[in-house]
């Protein structure tokens, strides 16, 4: 099957906020920092926030009718991702999302940022299909995409997964763990991967 994948829009953006909200409703690396006892509603916001954001920087690319969503960070773009989780998420989760004013977010994503790679590379945010298409190659056709950019441009691509489920998935596109550890403060467990092309 052909799975078509386009640039996301900002007006296909709630429909692709409300597929993420399901896709990552119990994610921990999503959910960890939140209140207790939040799920799909939080994680659409979540991603309304910041997927709505960066949407027209081009990052954020749609599979089929909003089957699947991925959010691609290229190598000139830290700046404006840390820019982002600057001024919106962190200020979110203080006010709108956490139970601690955002301290467990912050110290979680702060570790996070030091196993980051220091040379260019691409940025695989998140990944996410609808629960009802999963299983049909739209998830693995958004990696490839940009695996395909990570070849190209000749620099590696790297991403983050708090589910174990997902190291042997991304292991089949090529991406090893460079390292698992937990996060600070009795956080989820965390493996980074780097895809070399």
């Amino acid at each position: 099957m052909a799975i078509e994948i386009r640039q996301a829009t900002r007006e296909r953006s709630r429909e692709l906020t409300d597929v993420l909200g399901r896709a990552f409703a119990t994610d921990p690396l999503l959910m960890w920092p939140m209140k207790p006892g939040s799920g799909p509603a939080e994680a659409c916001r979540f991603f309304a926030l910041f997927d709505g954001e960066v949407v027209d920087d081009g990052w954020l690319w749609e599979a089929g009718e909003a089957a699947g969503v991925a959010l691609w960070v290229p190598p000139d773009g830290g700046d404006r991702y840390i820019e982002v989780d600057d001024s919106i998420m962190r200020v979110a989760m203080r006010e709108e999302f956490s139970d601690d004013e955002g301290a467990r977010y912050e110290a979680m994503w702060d570790w996070i940022s030091e196993h980051m790679p220091e040379e260019p590379h691409w940025f695989l945010d998140h990944v996410g299909v609808d629960p009802d298409q999963q299983g049909r190659g739209i998830g693995g056709a958004l990696v490839r995409l940009g695996l395909e950019w990570s070849r190209h441009d000749g620099v590696p691509a790297f991403l983050e997964t708090a589910n174990p489920v997902n190291v042997p998935l991304y292991e089949h596109f090529g991406f090893r763990v460079v390292e698992d550890a937990d996060a600070p403060r009795e956080g989820p467990h965390i493996w980074f991967m780097r895809f070399n092309p």
